[in-house]
């Protein structure tokens, strides 16, 4: 059975926030053909030091006071220790099989993502492997699955001026700067609630144009 590193990003504001992230474990302990190893990095430091009372194998939480979803992502990462490595969202919920049909396309892809029964069929007639690069289209944020190697390839890390958006668009050029393969995998589905995150920025819309200005600024050329 294969090992596979689940980093999850959540901000457990209110009880409602922490109904979403239970389903999301929940549905990835469903998987119960892989082994995952479950790392969350939490943003609200008032649980600090509590029980969740969730199957969570580690959790850590920034001192921070400003959220910056690569710099948090980038906490996470420190405490992987397996080959295959899961970046998720905390507003998406998984199908029992989804992780090891995602893990063994590996074999063929460098970094997967999962069909998404929420959005995948306004951009796709047929669910089916679609391999390239494009975000939503091809390659979904809210859930990557790659492996240390890949990670490694492309810097071992991310870059930290994407505080916000264009994470996920930063990690398909590196992938497409190093010949790295990336495909959405329609075999297996998740169900991704949507813009959960935006509730923890009062002014999204700067946030975004301040994000596009960097991503511009960096891949120019």
């Amino acid at each position: 059975m294969k090992n596979i590193d689940v980093v999850i990003l959540s901000n457990t504001a209110n009880m409602e926030y922490y109904k979403m992230l239970k389903q999301c474990i929940t549905s990835i302990k469903s998987n119960t053909d892989v082994n995952t190893n479950i790392i969350l990095v939490e943003t609200n430091k008032e649980l600090k030091g509590k029980d969740l009372k969730l199957p969570i194998d580690t959790i850590y939480i920034p001192e921070e006071e400003e959220f910056n979803y690569n710099k948090f992502l980038n906490y996470g990462l420190q405490f992987c220790k397996n080959d295959f490595i899961c970046i998720t969202n905390n507003d998406v919920i998984y199908e029992s099989n989804t992780l090891k049909v995602l893990v063994d396309s590996l074999d063929k892809y460098d970094s997967v993502s999962p069909w998404d029964n929420r959005d995948s069929w306004k951009f796709h007639k047929e669910r089916k492997t679609y391999e390239g690069y494009r975000t939503t289209i091809h390659l979904t944020g809210w859930c990557i699955v790659t492996t240390k190697e890949t990670l490694k390839n492309i810097g071992g890390s991310f870059d930290e001026r994407f505080e916000f958006w264009y994470q996920d668009d930063d990690y398909s050029r590196l992938l497409q700067q190093n010949n790295l393969t990336h495909a959405l995998i329609g075999d297996v589905s998740v169900y991704h609630l949507g813009q959960q995150s935006h509730k923890l920025f009062e002014d999204v819309n700067k946030k975004t144009q301040g994000m596009s200005e960097v991503f511009i600024s960096k891949w120019k050329s």
